[in-house]
This record gives structure tokens, sequence and C-alpha cells, in this order.
């Protein structure tokens, strides 16, 4: 349903930009800020680096008319790509000056040169998750929690590596990667230059509710 929701509005949106003849000069650049879990997981909402959540759309189109001419046309990337690389790409498309201190790239550019890119994210300060090649590897603060999937053999995100003696030498090069960029980044979970865990959660009434999605009467009531 959330999906046919957005297909039928952006339909709105495109016909009346075809009837206003503003797809011939119109650059569209299809995403989003998260995904939704939908039940993956026996989860809701967001705020999760699980791929339900943190793996989006992206979808760079050309105005209409040019898309066949494009040498880029129908081209898909592999490489890693995060919302920061909508800035530059923006840039370069309208031909303005990208600042130097951007942390994105122009994703044009990969689509000839793909690039092996890594990926450091951080959520309210309770989620945090690093990315190198097929590797995913997230901690949370609360218990110091601990996942890591192989996102090439499984892409649903089913078997946690974290504590396997398959994967120990790849969890513990993640974990020191996280921590030093979490240092680069002054975060205050850092004691003696390890991750510092907070509390484990222990019940219902640990995790935090948002005013009008939860009950604070019932006790199961987690929607997020």
């Amino acid at each position: 349903a959330c999906i046919t929701q957005i297909d039928y509005q952006l339909g709105l949106l495109f016909a009346r930009m075809r009837e206003m003849g503003l797809l011939e000069n119109t650059w569209i650049v299809f995403t989003t800020d998260h995904g939704d879990m939908l039940g993956d997981h026996h989860m809701a909402a967001k705020t999760t680096f699980l791929e339900g959540s943190a793996h989006i759309p992206l979808i760079v189109r050309a105005p209409a008319g040019k898309c066949q001419d494009n040498p880029l046309a129908g081209k898909r990337v592999e490489s890693l790509v995060n919302l920061a690389d909508i800035l530059p790409t923006v840039l370069k498309i309208a031909g303005a000056p990208i600042p130097d201190d951007h942390d994105g790239v122009d994703l044009m550019s990969l689509v000839n040169a793909p690039a092996e890119r890594d990926f450091y994210g951080a959520c309210s300060n309770s989620f945090f998750c690093i990315i190198q090649g097929d590797f995913k590897y997230t901690w949370a603060h609360a218990g110091g929690e601990e996942l890591c999937f192989n996102l090439k053999k499984d892409p649903q995100e089913q078997h946690n590596l974290a504590n396997t003696a398959e994967a120990r030498d790849v969890v513990e090069a993640l974990r020191n990667e996280l921590t030093q960029r979490m240092i680069a980044c002054g975060n205050p979970l850092i004691e003696n230059g390890r991750l510092k865990p907070g509390p484990s959660i222990t019940g219902p009434r640990d995790v935090v509710k948002w005013p009008g999605f939860h009950s604070t009467a019932v006790e199961t009531d987690l929607l997020h």
C-alpha cells in the first residue's frame, strides 16, 4: 500500500509535468531519506541500519528527449552511494562549481569508473554502522550489541556473523574502523580508544517511545 501510494502520487506529478512541457528540460532525481522496515525482522519504521531502513532507491533521469542520446542512459552503478552524493551531482548537472569541503562524489563519474567506497553512519548517537566491501557491521550503544552481515552472500541479513569464529577477523577490523571514525568525529561514546556501551535494554519500558505513535500503557506496543 505504501509503495502503491508513492507510485500514484508520482504518476500525478509526472503527468502534470508532461502537460506543462516540463519533462523536456527537467532532470529527475528519485530517492528518499530512509526506507521502512515494513515487517522485515519483525520491525516497523526506520532508525536502524538494516537494509529495509537504510538501503534506499536512487535513480537519476535526464530530461525527456535526451535520454536515448545520453551515453549514461540505462546504466546501473554497483558502487556504494549515499545522499551526500546528491549535492555534487546536481551541481555538476547545472554547471555550477562544487565546494571543496563536500563529502560526496558526482554520481555520473561512477558510471564508467566504479569505485570501491566505504560507508559510515550514525543515527541519534544510538546506532552506528560501517560498510566495507561485502560486509556491514553495526553497533548499538545500548548494551554494545553487534551485528555483522555478508551482504553479498546474505542480502536479507539473516545470519549474524558478529559472534562467529569464521568472521572474527572481519568483525574486529570493522569494529576498529568504526571506532576510528567515531574518534575522528569527536564522539563521546569512546573510552580509552574503545567503544563504550550503555546499559542493556531489559524490557519494553527501556525503549524510547514517540508520543502519538506508542502507547505508554501497553507493554507490547513497540512500533519502533
